[in-house]
């Protein structure tokens, strides 16, 4: 955890008490200066005139090396609230200066915030400089949260965000302590608040505290995590569309655009479109050219999505990627001679010693080497990867459902995909494999109970819904076969699969 002072250190030396700044920064917000003294005694005019010296002193500090200059606007603050102990402002100074500056003093900084709260509820500064105390001590920065610090940071981050309904710090770290203690629809109406809020002047804390940008970019992309996690995917892809639209290169937040695409289901136009300007205004952006290759493949435009990605192809190692996907275009056609000549090339472009990518390479290579009918060497290349890798999941599963597929040593088959389960136990599609083995071994009980909980994790996939309705014609259940089976049809983009769903379907036996 790093040290207060070193806090203090960062904070002067990004930019967040510059001398520019330094007037105002140290009560939060511009002061609300008598404009007479006529009405006001001597002795607050004098504790202002004090608190105005303490900030022209801070104009001239450089860092840690000016503790003198420090010391000196320390004393006038102290002595304008000696002067007048109900001036707010001197004891928001007197916080934020033994946060800030040196020697930190937490205690001093809390009390002081405290008391200036207490003689104005409204004083913006301090409930600032507590907020970010607490948010300090609660642990959030480093995921070990403080409950007692939390609430007392939630307090004051509202008492922020109440003094100024725009302060989009106060709502982005408000979502992320309500997404941290599960107040979910909190944490998404605090996020969606920080998404409309103006641009932030100042960003630096919020950086230390999350790691994260204070942008209305980022707070879009965190309101979709957050929509996606809560599974309101249309709300989420429009939220991480305006995310995408500010900053179309971002890899991560194409990468959510993509997974919030796929999990909604609607094949939303705007989001295509959306990727298509973004393609044509940057044919250099691999990733959007891959995204929307992939979605061009999925709608059956499988030759679109070939010429889409042969576009980016330079002759060059970095063509790695384009070749996997286009090997995957290919396979989604029915082109298996062209999805194995693809993945042998991006196999070709993989550097030996990098085995992620000899490993990805050869699994898609394998899957291509299956469709095409060429069992013997699917399982060359997943055995390739588990003689260097004997624990890789998808290597296991795959091999396992190949040979689940092809009715062979099925014992083995089922033993590979239960280590890939018991390493991802979440992952839909290992669960299927799993349900699907059950199945060819006749145990049902497991194999509707692993293929249930495969469609509950990915609810658009075809395979999943197919290979239920098997298990329920088995059951000698027609009317939830049928059910399964339309639904597998509605989502299938394969040809084979829609032509054995449409016969599996028009058959007497599962009317």
């Amino acid at each position: 955890m790093i040290s207060l002072p070193r806090l203090a250190a960062i904070l002067i030396a990004l930019g967040s008490l510059t001398p520019a700044v330094a007037q105002t920064a140290i009560v939060g917000q511009p002061q609300s200066l008598p404009q007479s003294t006529g009405n006001v005694s001597q002795a607050r005019a004098r504790a202002y005139a004090k608190v105005l010296e303490g900030q022209r002193h801070l104009v001239h500090f450089k860092g840690g090396g000016d503790a003198e200059i420090a010391g000196r606007a320390r004393q006038a603050f102290l002595e304008a609230a000696k002067l007048d102990p109900t001036l707010a402002e001197a004891h928001t100074a007197l916080a934020q200066i033994a946060f800030y500056y040196p020697p930190q003093d937490l205690d001093a900084a809390t009390l002081e915030g405290t008391n200036a709260t207490k003689i104005d509820p409204d004083n913006f500064g301090a409930h600032q400089i507590l907020s970010r105390l607490y948010t300090i001590k609660s642990g959030l920065r480093e995921g070990n949260l403080n409950n007692s610090f939390v609430t007392l940071a939630i307090k004051e981050l509202n008492e922020v965000a109440r003094l100024d309904k725009n302060n989009a710090e106060s709502w982005a770290l408000l979502g992320e302590f309500y997404d941290a203690t599960k107040q979910n629809e909190k944490a998404l109406t605090a996020w969606s608040r920080w998404a409309a809020a103006p641009l932030a002047s100042d960003t630096r804390f919020f950086q230390y505290i999350t790691n994260s940008e204070l942008t209305t970019e980022a707070a879009n992309a965190r309101l979709a995590i957050g929509l996606m996690a809560a599974e309101r995917w249309s709300d989420a892809l429009a939220a991480v569309r305006r995310a995408v639209a500010s900053e179309p290169d971002n890899r991560n937040y194409l990468l959510l655009l993509n997974r919030a695409f796929e999990a909604d289901g609607s094949r939303d136009q705007a989001t295509i479109s959306d990727l298509q300007h973004i393609v044509a205004a940057n044919p250099a952006n691999t990733l959007a050219t891959q995204i929307l290759a992939q979605i061009e493949s999925q709608r059956g435009n499988w030759q679109d999505a070939v010429k889409l990605l042969r576009a980016q192809l330079k002759g060059t190692p970095a063509d790695f990627p384009s070749y996997l996907a286009i090997s995957a275009a290919y396979s989604q056609g029915g082109q298996t001679k062209e999805a194995v000549e693809a993945a042998q090339k991006a196999l070709e472009l993989a550097p030996p010693q990098e085995q992620q990518m000899v490993s990805s390479a050869l699994v898609v290579l394998a899957s291509a080497q299956e469709q095409a009918g060429d069992m013997k060497g699917a399982e060359e290349s997943l055995r390739r990867i588990l003689a260097k890798e004997p624990n890789n999941a998808t290597a296991l599963n795959n091999l396992g459902y190949f040979l689940t597929e092809h009715n062979e040593r099925l014992p083995e088959a089922l033993e590979m995909i239960q280590r890939a389960v018991k390493a991802e136990p979440d992952n839909a599609s290992f669960l299927d494999s799993l349900g699907w083995i059950y199945f060819k071994l006749g145990q049902l009980n497991e194999a509707e109970q692993n293929l249930s909980q495969a469609a509950r994790g990915n609810a658009r996939s075809a395979t999943i819904h197919e290979h239920l309705g098997e298990v329920y014609s088995a059951r000698k259940d027609p009317i939830k076969a049928r059910a399964a089976w339309e639904k597998a049809l509605a989502l299938s983009n394969e040809p084979a699969q829609t032509a054995r769903l449409r016969a599996r379907l028009s058959t007497k036996a599962n009317d």
